[in-house]
């Protein structure tokens, strides 16, 4: 019933705004309206707020959304629709991975994966590496970067234990980043690119919003997103350390690029006159060598020259 007769709640877009806003009961929030919307927005469906709509005041009830004890109180608990990880987890039962199942089409029913155990175990995502998956399916052996989508781990119990009763918004929020992030790697993932993304009723909206940025915050620290090469305007994190790598072979290198744009401040030494490490090609004799690293095959399966 709270999927369809409450409203949504929608947030200004200025900066200087930022304030939280009802829709009518018969508006269906979409990601474009949630990333576009401001103030007396012209819908023909938004609550008129007077000729100066960001000077109106907040709904009071907003303020009390980020109270601890909030949380507590919901009956049930937030089901996103349309959720960026949907085809991620078609393999699962909607309400246990933190969508709504009114807004999660085409998913597998337990009957089809006991007939097919191996039919869900690379979900298929256009334009996206079928060995590039952020979780486990539910046939699936266990893999490096991965987590399981119905579940929280050891270390995201002890960060948010308020979700240990209940960790069905943690769950959605979290899906959601990892999906948004394996969906485009190549930018930097912002609370802002995901909160558009959350489709869901009620005033928990407003709260699975604010919780939004702290679960960002522990996937980008845990190395899980906002990896590898990115353009970084400013500080993923607020570090101001500084910190040492020892070793500008690729992994040291890579280290240093990641301490860096968590704002470290960050100082590499090699012992050679070179970066690189285990790679090094030699071109001193007039064509390439490789002196470095070598690609190990398994002999039983590939026989060398």
């Amino acid at each position: 019933m709270a999927d369809q007769l409450l409203p949504f709640w929608v947030q200004c877009t200025k900066p200087d705004c930022r304030k939280w806003r009802q829709l009518t009961k018969d508006i269906q929030l979409t990601a474009s309206l949630a990333a576009t919307y401001r103030c007396g927005m012209k819908l023909g469906n938004v609550k008129s707020e007077g000729p100066d709509h960001c000077s109106q005041p907040e709904d009071s009830r907003v303020s009390e959304v980020t109270d601890s004890w909030w949380h507590s109180m919901l009956i049930l608990p937030p089901l996103l629709k349309e959720s960026p990880a949907s085809p991620f987890l078609a393999a699962y039962y909607p309400d246990c991975v933190g969508m709504s199942p009114s807004g999660s089409p085409g998913s597998v029913s337990l009957a089809e994966l006991r007939a097919d155990p191996c039919r869900a175990v690379q979900p298929q995502i256009p334009g996206l590496c079928p060995y590039f998956q952020p979780f486990y399916q539910p046939n699936e052996c266990g893999k490096a970067l991965c987590v399981r989508p119905d579940m929280m781990e050891l270390d995201e119990l002890y960060e948010f234990p308020e979700f240990s009763r209940d960790p069905t918004m943690y769950l959605a929020l979290r899906n959601l980043i990892l999906a948004s992030w394996h969906r485009k790697c190549t930018e930097v993932l912002t609370a802002q690119r995901c909160a558009q993304h959350i489709v869901v009723r009620g005033l928990v909206r407003v709260r699975c919003v604010q919780e939004l940025d702290r679960v960002l915050r522990f996937m980008t620290r845990k190395g899980l997103i906002n990896t590898g090469v990115l353009a970084v305007e400013r500080p993923l994190l607020s570090e101001r350390k500084a910190v040492v790598v020892v070793g500008a072979g690729a992994s040291g290198l890579a280290a240093a690029r990641q301490l860096h744009n968590f704002g470290f401040q960050v100082v590499v030494l090699e012992a050679r006159d070179r970066i690189g490490g285990w790679v090094w090609d030699d071109a001193s004799l007039g064509l390439t060598v490789v002196r470095g690293a070598q690609l190990s095959t398994d002999a039983s399966t590939t026989r060398s020259p």
